[in-house]
């Protein structure tokens, strides 16, 4: 559809957090899907046709290797329209899991795993969820019963409300 040089390749694996993850041009699916196919195009349109595409005509672009894309309004601006993006092909149109990671990782930066996991059950997110939402807060952490995390999920919310 796009007319790429190159195929993208693709992998399915348990060991992933997120549902979906792509790494240059290998697609990484999270096994076993167990999503709705609205939210896996969702997914799909969230990964390849936002970020995949975007780094793909990046590497076309003249000032390609003289500026690398690493500031944080770089991903927040990123993310922000690769969720919208992600959103548009769902059943159910809402922002709800970008809300509960911007919640879970502000928690993560006060308390442990099982401060930001029992704070989430206590808003009614069910125990999986909760459990899912808590593991990508607290991810990179040597010792998850100590304050922080990956603030990166942060992104998608700030970038969608930007």
């Amino acid at each position: 559809m796009h007319n790429l040089e190159k195929p993208i390749t693709l992998e399915f694996s348990p060991d992933i957090a997120g549902r979906c993850q792509i790494l240059g041009s290998h697609l990484i699916v999270r096994s076993p899907i167990d999503i709705s196919r609205g939210d896996f195009q969702g997914t799909i349109d969230h990964e390849l046709n936002s970020h995949f595409l975007r780094s793909y005509n990046d590497k076309l672009q003249p000032w390609h290797d003289i500026a690398k894309r690493v500031d944080a309004q770089f991903r927040r601006t990123e993310e922000g329209l690769a969720q919208i993006n992600g959103y548009l092909s769902r059943e159910i149109q809402y922002s709800h899991k970008a809300n509960l990671m911007y919640i879970a990782v502000y928690r993560a930066q006060f308390g442990s795993f099982l401060d930001v996991y029992n704070f989430l059950l206590g808003i009614d997110v069910t125990p999986d969820y909760a459990w899912s939402l808590t593991v990508r807060a607290k991810r990179g952490m040597d010792d998850t019963s100590l304050p922080g995390g990956l603030t990166k999920d942060i992104t998608y919310l700030e970038g969608m409300i930007e």
